[in-house]
C-alpha cells in the first residue's frame, strides 16, 4: 500500500498547483464563497445562509 501513497504523492508534487503550493507561490487557502458563508453560520450561530449573507 505505501508503495501505492509514494507514487500518487510523486505524481501529484509533479502538478502545476501543487508544485506552486510546495514552493510557497501560493497560500494554502483558496476561495470563499459558500463555505465562508457556512463558517459565518457556525459562529453566528444561525440556522439559515440567509441569515448571514446578504445580496445586492
Amino acid at each position: 500500500m505505501s508503495n501505492i501513497l509514494d507514487f500518487i504523492a510523486k505524481e501529484t508534487n509533479s502538478l502545476s498547483f501543487h508544485k506552486k503550493l510546495l514552493n510557497d507561490e501560493l497560500s494554502f487557502t483558496v476561495g470563499g464563497g459558500i463555505g465562508q458563508s457556512r463558517l459565518a453560520m457556525l459562529l453566528l450561530k444561525q440556522k439559515h445562509i440567509s441569515e448571514v449573507q446578504s445580496m445586492i
